[in-house]
């Protein structure tokens, strides 16, 4: 069983590391989500629309907070009213009170707008405190990159290309080594001659 463990040591290696990596990167997000209070810890710029505040790429840190503590001029993240799949980052320049959840009860209702932008955007800029994800803390310069090249299906096509290729690689390396220890145990093939007794 060593011995077998040993010869397939460099795929072992392989699929070992991208679990590893796939576990840590798991449980790094499932704690920052525990840490910040929101579901949507780490947002990626995709627009223009913060410059010159925010650019393209840039990775941002998201804590969830409490409609009630958002103040107007800080930067937030929501789901567009537009399309509830699409997560907006912009800033908040009014907050205003509305009572038309069942039964009278108040509601916030946000204004935002890009730094870039003149006016906020019509349909999406204007939504209630449900939508809320959370406000902007701080964010790293163009470390974003990497996860919008994530996005990609091309490039995911060929990350996951590249690790068959390695495991496959890997494979065949260790089949001729594997054949030859079988080898090496087999006795000799030859003539086998028998001693005959001189006439």
């Amino acid at each position: 069983m060593r011995q077998a463990l040993t010869r397939w040591r460099g795929v072992i290696e392989v699929v070992l590391a991208v679990l590893l990596a796939a576990l840590a990167s798991g449980g790094f997000t499932f704690g920052l989500q525990r840490a910040m209070a929101t579901s949507d810890p780490v947002v990626v710029v995709v627009s223009g629309s913060m410059v010159p505040t925010l650019q393209v790429g840039d990775l941002v840190i998201i804590q969830g907070v409490r409609a009630s503590d958002v103040k107007v001029g800080e930067i937030v993240v929501f789901q567009s009213p537009a399309a509830p799949d699409e997560k907006i980052i912009h800033r908040v320049i009014r907050i205003e009170v509305r009572y038309e959840l069942p039964g009278g009860a108040e509601e916030l209702w946000f204004t935002t707008k890009g730094d870039a932008n003149l006016d906020p955007l019509p349909g999406v800029d204007h939504f209630p405190s449900r939508n809320l994800i959370g406000k902007a803390v701080f964010w790293f310069r163009y470390l974003g990159f990497p996860a919008m090249l994530l996005e990609n299906n091309s490039v995911r096509a060929v990350l996951w290309a590249s690790f068959v290729g390695l495991v496959a690689y890997s494979v065949f390396k260790e089949l001729p080594r594997r054949k030859q220890g079988q080898d090496v145990g087999k006795p000799a093939q030859g003539s086998a001659y028998k001693d005959s007794p001189e006439a």
